[in-house]
This record gives structure tokens, sequence and C-alpha cells, in this order.
């Protein structure tokens, strides 16, 4: 669905409605906002972070990361230097400066909106979601960083940091903006991060579109202990579907899911990335979409997402997870049949901040 920045003008009859509270109200303006799709002026930015602070209380992270984006929010304006009010072109030559602040004002309010699209890069988006959500200003630094100089580094405060080129000549720094393939301030973030990191240039007329971008659970955690997350572990399968189809291989899934739940439980808790063969069928079934099995997605269906929460049960499994800025209902989990998870579910990676 296409959008002007004008859709966030309040709707006096939603927002005055008895069941309407300010997290109905905060959350409407977010999805309001994450559909523009036109590029605003500075001005309607600011109108529009004034509209969302009515009903949001950022914390004090969130309020460092507005500060770089919007500068600093007083009663009758925003004052100090920021991203949105800068000079000078964007490295992505067909890219807004406007529209990829407003964007990151949704991410700082609600990194799970971030959105890979049409292009492969699950992997990235799981593991920028997780960052964001530790560290929004290091997030938006980050992303302005390679808009404005085409370099962006991702630390989570230790003395390691990931830091992310894209080549002057680089074909990333030429596409054309489309917000139904994928928002701008998100292409900035990921498709850097994986044209980086990929041998081959990202979207390379020489390699193939989906398998270019796909991420191996070897690579996430290289970008963790790069990044300075500690204690970087593996616990995938992606290469061995025996491991859970063979004799004994429910008990080889409990015993994975459980060091899942140890790790999430942890203080601090673990990122924890799960990946799966078929994975964005099992995606799309714990958030309650259409279970699709095709020929392709059983071959090339490996799909990675950040993992929030597991129950076991007799029955199956639940899992809480984010993908596609899509999260499921903490209070209305989906269990998975046995079945189901032991033919796609291939285990996860993880670290701790």
């Amino acid at each position: 669905m296409a959008g002007s920045i004008q859709n966030l003008v309040l709707n006096a009859v939603y927002f005055h409605l008895p069941n309407n509270n300010d997290d109905t109200r905060f959350n409407y303006l977010l999805e309001q906002a994450s559909l523009v799709d036109q590029n605003p002026t500075a001005n309607q930015v600011e109108q529009a972070v004034r509209q969302i602070r009515q009903y949001w209380r950022p914390t004090q992270k969130q309020v460092d990361a507005l500060r770089i984006v919007v500068g600093r929010q007083r009663p009758n304006n925003f004052q100090g230097p920021s991203f949105l009010t800068g000079a000078g072109a964007l490295e992505f030559a067909n890219f807004h400066r406007e529209l990829i602040a407003l964007q990151l004002v949704v991410r700082i309010a609600n990194p799970n909106l971030m959105l890979q699209g049409t292009h492969s890069l699950c992997g990235p988006v799981a593991f920028l979601i997780g960052l964001a959500h530790q560290d929004p200003a290091m997030y938006v630094q980050y992303v302005i960083d390679l808009a404005t100089t085409r370099q962006g580094s991702l630390t989570i405060g230790n003395a390691r940091s990931l830091n992310v080129h894209v080549r002057r000549k680089s074909n990333i720094l030429q596409k054309p903006t489309d917000h139904a393939e994928i928002p701008e301030a998100d292409y900035v973030a990921l498709a850097s991060l994986r044209n980086s990191e990929s041998i081959l240039p990202y979207r390379s007329k020489f390699t193939n579109r989906m398998l270019q971008g796909a991420t191996t659970n070897g690579e996430l955690c290289k970008w963790m202990e790069k990044a300075g997350f500690q204690h970087c572990q593996d616990h995938s399968h992606l290469g061995n579907p025996a491991w859970s189809l063979a004799l004994g291989g429910e008990g080889r899934v409990r015993a994975n899911l459980q060091l899942a739940i140890q790790r999430l439980a942890a203080n601090p808790p673990y990122t924890v990335l799960m990946s799966g063969a078929q994975g964005s069928n099992l995606a799309k079934k714990a958030l309650s979409d259409n279970y699709l099995d095709t020929g392709f997605t059983k071959i090339f269906g490996a799909h990675i997402v950040l993992l929030r929460g597991v129950t076991i049960g007799a029955a199956g499994v639940q899992f809480d997870i984010v993908s596609w800025g899509r999260e499921t209902d903490a209070a209305n989990l989906v269990t998975i049949p046995w079945d189901v998870v032991r033919s796609t579910y291939r285990g996860f990676v993880c670290g701790q901040p």
C-alpha cells in the first residue's frame, strides 16, 4: 500500500474510539508512518515525530537515537545538528534523506518493523534487528554513515567492531527507490552489510538473485564476534537433514530447543537467530500464515529469524519470532506439530552482548 506522509494526520474518529488507548494509537501511527513511500519535507517529518511522541515514552537509548536522526525536540522546534537537517547528496543516488529519517524514527520505536522486502536478506535483517534492540543509536548511526559516506560500523560497545564498506562503484548505490520492494533505510543497512561481506557484489549480474544474498550460519557467528558479542555459538544443522529426520531426530531437536531456551534465559539474554530448511514455511506457520510447502522451498527455503521464545509441548512447539517486519502474538502463539518441526527446524546461532 502506497502513501504520503499525509496518512499521519490524526483521524479524530479513530483516536477517540473508547477502546483505543495510547499504545493502540502509537502502533497505529507507526503503521501509517511505515506506509509512507513519497519523500516528505523535513518539516513534515518533524510534525510526524511530534505526533508519534504524544503516545510514546521512549527509553533514554531511544531518545539518544532520535537526537541523531531529527535533533533535540523542544516545545516549538527541533534543535541541534541532525541527519534530517544535514546538507549534501547521499551516496545512494536515488534515495532521500527525509524519507530515510522517517523510516529510522519508526525503527527506533520498533526495530521489528525492519523489512527485507523481496530481497534474500533474512540473515542480515535478523542480525540487525537484534543489534537495534541492543543499541538504537549505534544502529541509526550505522545507517546514516553508510548513506552519507559508504562506511559504517556495528558494535555493541566492546573494542571490536564489524566494519562495513560499500565500494564507490558498487551497483547497490544506483538502486532505484521502490518501497514495495524494500524501504530505503533497510536497503542501505542490509544490502550494504551483505555487499561488504560477499565475495561478489550483491546483485551482481554474474550471480543468482536469491542465492547471492544468502547468509550462512557460520557468517552470522563471525558477524556477531566482529560486532563484540561474547560466547558466539553455532548450534545449527542446515547441511544435515538427517539430524532431525533420522531415528532419534525428535530427541535431538528437543535438546537443541532446550539449549535455545537456556540461552534466551541467560543474564544478559543471548541474541538467538533461528534457522531452518523450508524455514520460510516454519516462520509463516509461527506467524499464522497459510502454510505453503513447495518444491522450491524444500530445496532453497532456508530462512533465518530472530527468536524471542520457545515453548515445548507434547503436541509440538511454539516459537516467538520476528520476521518480515512482523512478530508473533506472544499471548496467542501457534503450536506447530512435531512432524513439521522435525522437517523444518535446523537449529540456531547465538551470541551474548
